[in-house]
């Protein structure tokens, strides 16, 4: 429990932050429902304190919002003095409007918003946010009124902000605009405005319409005696010198870079959340995704479930953070950047909850719901993040931090006072690694313990401002850690890996094996302390309960009676209230009470819960449960009713992505783990997803993504289903298929389908298989690439070199016979010369007339995929992650402007030159060129 002492300043700098937090509303999360607006008991008595300067009226509640509205004139309020001086005239092309700051304030400009801050004066503590862009950009869609519009941005700043909104007034400024026009120089912009409340805090919010696919937001707040003597007035000044403008969307494109280049290590990241002038990376335009009334899971089944960090966030007086605009997950709007990111944010590794807004590390970047609205921002490498994969999360406002999520990259930190990322890690840090698979805070006690995938911990202590790596741990010699718990004054750190339990203090480190515990396996999936400093664990289906002393073990065959999950137990949380909840791999969660051995409250199948296997589970501040999900998103139980927190409009099925192929009607297919997705060609039709609960797919591991016959689509996993638009047909071993999984599908110029496996070929007749084997001629079973040309089938395989078969003849080329670069081919493609390019682990060939010739500069680099274009272009990706391009005279390194993640996995360029770029970790990116 934290100190009186320790609560008196965390009350003291929630204040001070409330005034120094942005006043991002049109960036915010949007709710489905159009809200009542809150009102005041009084509305506060006319004057500078309501910040406007208007014409008389009569105020109307937004439902009347069609009668004659209230008007901003050039009348400055005569009761402050002095009247506000303007500064330099800004121009904001991605937010459509120019404004002229007041002079005393710092101007922060970043893409659509500007922030402007108050340091000295009368107006100490004010700060002004505007914000502009089209509709979409503030999650409007094009029908959706004005009054809804605002009433859904009011409520969500005054829910963050602890504050109260009063009645809203329709609200004319006289812009300035053409200075021939009839207005005299004026340009009317109708909108709403009301008046914001709290304790000791005051402001204004607006939201105007400048055109109709056009919105602009002002919030602006700060201490009441800085309201009433200077900022209401500099609001109205401020207003009066608006002129607005089309906005205009940035270009993102591919730049030419060396082979050294593209091969060094990257630098640390620190970007803004959306770009400022050259000084960052520009960011894209912005689309606010709208969640559906009742939201279905995007994705299924089958994903690793990642370690869940233990973060403690009770009584963190630090405000929820200001969010900036969603990442387009389904469409790519008009002018869109040239290079888009795609990403599945509903495979979900672990949550954080900060007050009002729940953060999820998710395999497809970071989302942030609100707990109340159901709302959601999804933050991608778009919108600043050095990767999309995340893998646990923790709410840690110790200075220098914020909100952390750990990653490969380090760990992400949202800043929540100024609003942008940034990453930590060893390259910019005492950090000791990078892979971050695990992270504690407390804000009391001023530590951060730090978990690492592939190492041990370290330690960060703020007071010193130093990092310690525990040699304890270290030489246990442990492959990583997979969660982390800290009881007391950290004695012990508990750590889950997959060697066994660990528990260090002060005194050295412990291990805890099937060998001198009562373990029955090494392999902790989770755990979590408990009030009395016990360590609670799963591993596979048993629950355990220890000191370091005592054990007791809980699983399905001592419950007896009573209810327990079946299958692996892959989350694990103890509330405040010393509650025991755990997650099973099942989807079924369970209020565990170890005086009967069971559950005294079991969840399974009820509405509103996510089906997904559980990756992890968190029990909130306020005792709320939470469990993330391999594909189904959240699963959030408040006592008494579950619903589900899920990302809509994804077209990525997953992400992790193993194949990308193009239909004869130009749709894009996805092969994932999570299942599949056909794209619409223009990709703003968004996706239809695949995946075993809404299909027949034999697994939910989608290898192999192939179109067939009769515009039907093969798919490959652990067997191979076929599916012609209507009617599925599946088939496995037991069906005369040569093994599994599948790795690579063709079709021939006879209609038959090509199937190679890691155990054979096989062929399919369209009644039966013929399979080829080493037992009758192949070189190798594991099958790693296919291509028809006309009547030649050539064939990559693994340890086998390449084969052509043809005439029903089997010739083998490698390198001894021909000087294959290397005997493990992972690619093939056809360019329209006929000639052969051949990707190995060991380099790129290009084979023609009979003879493999070396493909400099990637002679001897391991290729892992290959695409061609419409044009004759040749695109190839290297095992480090870089990609190449040859335009038919020389190759040349390419680094695209975004990339999801670290290592590329898959290649396609679509009938209109586009190139889809798959990844191992993070989603896929599309280059336009």
């Amino acid at each position: 429990m934290h100190s009186s002492a320790f609560r008196l300043v965390s009350t003291a700098v929630s204040i001070t932050l409330l005034a120094a937090l942005l006043l991002v509303i049109g960036l915010a999360i949007r709710d489905n429902r159009a809200a009542a607006l809150h009102r005041l008991a009084a509305t506060p008595a006319a004057g500078p304190a309501q910040g406007l300067a208007v014409s008389a009226g009569t105020p109307v509640t937004p439902s009347a919002a069609t009668t004659a509205a209230l008007t901003i004139d050039a009348a400055i309020p005569t009761s402050v003095e002095p009247a506000p001086a303007l500064g330099d005239s800004f121009r904001l092309p991605r937010g459509g409007f120019t404004l002229h700051s007041p002079t005393g304030y710092t101007l922060d400009i970043r893409g659509e918003s500007a922030l402007l801050r108050a340091e000295q004066g009368s107006a100490t503590g004010m700060m002004l946010r505007l914000e502009g862009g089209p509709r979409g950009h503030f999650g409007a869609g094009a029908d959706e009124p004005l009054v809804s519009i605002f009433s859904r941005l009011a409520d969500l700043y005054a829910a963050e902000n602890a504050l109260a909104v009063g009645s809203a007034d329709p609200v004319t400024v006289r812009a300035a605009g053409d200075p021939g026009s009839a207005t005299g120089g004026k340009t009317e912009v109708e909108g709403l405005s009301a008046p914001l409340v709290g304790d000791d805090t005051a402001g204004q919010f607006i939201v105007l319409q400048p055109a109709p696919d056009q919105l602009f937001t002002l919030a602006a707040s700060g201490p009441q005696d800085a309201w009433e003597n200077q900022g209401a007035a500099d609001v109205t000044a401020l207003l009066e010198t608006l002129s607005f403008f089309t906005p205009e969307q940035p270009a993102l494109g591919i730049a030419a870079v060396s082979q050294a280049e593209s091969q060094a290590a990257p630098a640390p990241v620190e970007a803004t959340v959306e770009a400022t002038a050259a000084a960052e990376p520009p960011a894209p335009g912005r689309l606010a995704v709208q969640p559906a009334a009742t939201p279905e899971a995007a994705a299924d089944t089958a994903a690793n479930a990642t370690a869940n960090a233990t973060t403690e966030t009770a009584d963190v007086s630090v405000p929820d953070a200001a969010m900036p605009a969603p990442t387009p997950s389904a469409a790519a709007p008009a002018g869109a950047p040239a290079v888009q990111i795609y990403s599945n944010g509903n495979f979900v590794n672990h949550v954080a909850v900060m007050r009002s807004t729940i953060w999820a590390a998710t395999g497809g970047g970071v989302v942030a719901w609100n707990k109340s609205s159901g709302g959601y921002v999804k933050f991608t490498v778009m919108d600043g993040l050095s990767a999309n994969r995340t893998v646990a999360a923790a709410v840690c406002p110790l200075p220098g931090f914020g909100v952390l999520f750990a990653g490969e990259q380090g760990i992400q930190i949202f800043d929540t006072q100024n609003g942008r990322w940034r990453t930590l890690n060893s390259s910019n840090s005492d950090m000791s690694h990078d892979a971050v698979s695990a992270l504690w805070c407390n804000v009391e006690r001023g530590l951060l313990v730090v978990g690492y995938a592939r190492a041990g911990i370290d330690i960060y202590d703020a007071e010193s401002e130093s990092w310690r790596a525990v040699d304890e741990i270290a030489d246990l010699a442990l492959t990583g850690v997979r969660d982390l718990a800290v009881a007391g004054n950290l004695n012990p750190i508990w750590l889950a890996t997959d060697a066994g339990l660990v528990a260090y203090t002060a005194g050295g480190a412990a291990l805890y094996t099937t060998e001198n515990s009562p373990l029955v396996d090494n392999r902790i999936e989770t755990l979590a302390v408990d009030g009395s400093g016990a360590v609670w664990l799963a591993t596979g289906n048993t629950l355990y309960r220890t000191d370091g002393e005592e054990w007791s073990a809980f699983n399905a065959e001592g419950a007896g009676q009573a209810h327990f999950p079946n299958g692996r137990i892959t989350g694990l949380d103890v509330g405040s209230d010393g509650a025991i909840w755990i997650g099973s791999d099942q989807a079924q969660i369970c209020r565990f009470d170890p005086g009967i051995e069971g559950c005294v409250e079991f969840y399974s199948g009820e509405e509103g819960m996510a089906t997904a296997p559980v990756t992890s589970l968190t029990v909130g501040p306020e005792g709320e449960v939470y469990y993330t999900t391999a594909g189904g998103g959240i699963g959030a139980f408040d006592g008494t009713a579950w619903r589900e927190l899920v990302v809509a409009g994804e077209i990525a099925p997953g992400n992790r992505i193993y194949d990308l192929s193009q239909d004869e009607n130009g749709a894009v297919w996805i092969g994932a783990l999570g299942g599949a997705a056909r794209v619409s060609p223009d990709v703003a039709a968004g996706a239809e997803l695949f995946t075993t609960a809404n299909s027949p797919l034999p697994s939910a591991d989608i290898r192999v993504v192939q179109p067939g016959g009769a515009g039907g689509i093969w798919f490959g996993a652990e067997g191979v289903s076929f599916y012609d638009g209507a009617a599925w047909t599946s088939y496995t071993t037991a069906d005369g298929l040569a093994g599994s999984p599948v790795q690579a599908i063709v079709a021939d110029d006879q209609n038959r389908t090509w199937i190679g496996t890691q155990a054979g070929l096989s062929i399919w007749t369209g009644s039966t298989f013929f399979n080829l084997t080493t037992d009758n001629g192949l070189p190798s079973n594991d099958i790693t690439a296919l291509l028809s040309d006309g009547d030649v089938i050539w064939i990559g395989t693994r340890g086998g070199g390449l084969l052509r078969f043809q005439d029903n003849q089997l010739q083998v080329f490698n390198r001894s016979n021909i000087a294959l670069p290397g005997d493990q081919v992972t690619a093939l493609a056809q360019t329209g010369d006929g000639a052969l390019w051949i990707g190995t682990d060991q380099g790129l060939a290009r084979f023609a007339d009979n003879a493999v010739e070396p493909v400099e500069p990637l002679a001897a680099m391991p290729i892992v995929a290959l695409a061609t274009g419409p044009d004759g272009a040749i695109w190839a990706a290297d095992g480090a992650g870089a990609l190449y391009q040859f335009d038919g005279e020389a190759w040349t390194p390419f680094a695209l402007s975004l990339t999801p993640g670290p290592q590329i996995s898959a290649l396609l360029v679509d009938g209109r030159g586009d190139l889809w770029v798959g990844y191992g970790q993070g989603g896929l990116a599309r280059y336009t060129p």
